[in-house]
C-alpha cells in the first residue's frame, strides 16, 4: 500500500539553485549578504524566487529500564522553530530564458536568537542550527537549494566580579565534628570567551579546622537542561576540565589575600569542546557553566572526611578565529514534473502553484510556502501547530 515508486524517466530536472557568500559564520545583529544563483537548463515558465531563513531547536532524551520480560526504552523528543521567515525576492511575469542568474540579497539576523549549539552525551542530544533556503517556483517545478550557517550570540551583558564566601563544617567518617573550614572564591568577571583563561583565587581559612588541607581540586562543569514537547525536563552534567593543586595548610592557619591559592582554567585548551557547547538559554535548551572548587583534607583514622566545596556560575561564549572552508553545496531537490501522476502530494503541490499563476491578480505568494515534506503550509498557522514553542517559553520564563 502507499504511493508507488517513481520511474526515473518521469523526473524532470529544470535547473539548480545554490548560495554564494563570502562567509558562513555570523554574529547576531549582523547582516548576511550574498548571492542566490540559479541555472535554468531550459526555458522556464513565469516563476517566483523565494528565500527562507530557518532556525531550529531539537532535543532528544532517552532512558532504559529493566522489566521482567525485556529491556524497555523510553524516548522523548522536543522540536520547535527558533525562527522561520519566508520572503519573495523576485517574480518573473514572463518566461525565463536558459542561462545562469545571480540575485543579490541581504538579511539582518535578529539579536535575540540563540547561537548555534550541539551537545551529545549518551542518549541525550540537543542542537540549535540555522540554514538558508531558496526555491524557484513555477507551474512545472519547484527547484530547491540550501546551505547551513553558524550563528554566534553577541551578548551585551556587562561582566561583574565574583565574590562568594562559605563556611563549611567538616565531619569524620563516623560523623564526628572536626571543625570548620572557610572558603572564599574571587574572580574579576563572570563572562569569558573561549580564547581566554579563567583566572581566580581561592582563600582558605583553616583557623577553626582540625585537619590539614592537602590540596585543592577545581573543575569546570557544564549543566544542560533539556525540555521536550511533553514538558518533561532532564538535566545532564558533564565535567569538561579538572585540575588538582597541591596545598599544605595546617590547622589553625589561613591563606588569604596575597597568600590565596591562584587557580586557572585555560579555555583555549578545550576550545574544541566549547565551540559548540556554550552558554545558551532558548525554548528547549538551558546551559549553565559553573566552577566547583573543593579543599581536600588529610585522612582521619584512614578515612577521608567530607571535602568542603563551593561553586561559582560563569558564562562562556565561543569565538571564531578563522573562517572554515566553504561548506559543500547540497544537491538541489527537484519536485516531479506535473505530468507525473504517481505521487499525490507532488501533484497537488504543482496544481496549487499552477492555479496561483493562472490567477495572477489574486495570487499572493507570501501566503504559501512549503515545508521539508513538500506540503504547502500557511505561515500564519505554522508557528502555532501545537503551541509547543509558546508552552516552552511560558515554562521557562514564568
Amino acid at each position: 500500500m502507499g504511493a508507488k515508486s517513481v520511474k526515473p524517466e518521469s523526473v524532470k530536472i529544470a535547473g539548480e539553485v545554490y548560495f554564494e557568500m563570502p562567509k558562513y559564520i555570523y554574529y547576531t545583529g549582523e547582516s548576511i549578504e550574498g548571492d542566490i544563483c540559479f541555472t535554468a537548463i531550459e526555458e522556464l515558465p513565469p516563476s517566483v524566487l523565494e528565500f527562507q531563513f530557518k532556525g531550529k531547536e531539537t532535543t532528544s532524551t532517552g532512558k532504559c529500564f529493566s522489566v521482567p520480560v525485556r529491556l524497555a526504552r523510553d524516548f522523548y523528543i522536543g522540536e520547535v522553530y527558533a525562527c522561520r521567515v519566508p520572503f519573495n525576492l523576485m517574480r518573473w511575469d514572463n518566461p525565463i530564458a536558459p542561462g545562469k542568474y545571480t540575485i543579490p540579497f541581504s538579511y539582518s539576523i535578529q539579536e535575540i536568537l540563540p547561537g548555534s549549539f550541539n551537545f551529545t552525551q549518551g542518549r541525550n542530544q540537543a542542537r540549535i542550527y540555522y540554514s538558508m533556503h531558496a526555491k524557484l517556483i513555477n507551474r512545472n517545478s519547484v527547484i530547491k537549494g540550501k546551505t547551513e550557517i553558524r550563528i554566534i550570540n553577541s551578548t551585551k551583558e556587562v561582566p561583574v566580579n565574583i565574590d562568594i564566601t562559605e563556611n563549611i563544617q567538616i565531619f569524620s567518617w563516623n560523623c564526628q565534628p572536626l571543625g570548620f573550614i572557610g572558603l572564599r572564591f574571587l574572580a574579576l568577571k563572570d563572562l569569558y570567551y573561549t580564547d581566554e583563561s579563567i583566572n581566580f583565587c581561592l582563600e582558605i581559612d583553616n583557623s577553626k579546622g582540625n585537619l590539614m588541607v592537602e590540596g585543592v581540586l577545581h573543575e569546570l562543569i557544564v549543566e544542560v537542561t533539556l525540555l521536550n514537547n511533553l514538558l518533561k525536563t532532564k538535566t545532564v552534567k558533564k565535567c569538561v576540565y579538572n585540575h588538582y593543586t597541591n596545598v599544605m595548610l595546617l590547622p589553625r592557619q589561613k591563606c588569604i589575600q596575597d597568600q590565596a591559592v591562584k587557580l586557572t582554567i585555560p579555555l583555549e585548551e578545550i576550545e574544541g569542546i566549547l565551540i559548540d557547547l556554550h552558554s545558551v538559554w532558548s525554548s528547549l535548551i538551558q546551559t549553565n557553566f559553573y566552577i566547583k572548587v573543593a579543599a581536600h583534607t588529610e585522612k582521619k583514622f584512614g578515612f577521608h572526611s567530607n571535602f568542603p566545596e563551593l561553586s561559582a556560575v560563569v558564562k562562556i561564549l565561543p569565538v571564531i578565529h578563522c573562517e572554515p572552508s566553504m561548506p559543500e553545496i547540497l544537491e538541489p531537490k527537484f519536485l516531479l514534473d506535473k505530468k507525473s501522476k504517481n505521487d499525490k502530494n507532488d501533484k497537488k503541490l504543482l496544481q496549487d502553484y499552477i492555479k496561483m499563476f493562472e490567477n495572477a491578480e489574486d495570487a499572493n505568494c507570501e501566503s504559501f510556502y512549503t515545508d521539508d515534506s513538500g506540503e504547502i503550509e500557511n505561515p500564519k498557522l505554522y508557528r502555532n501547530n501545537n503551541d509547543t514553542d509558546h508552552i516552552a517559553n511560558k515554562y521557562w520564563f514564568n
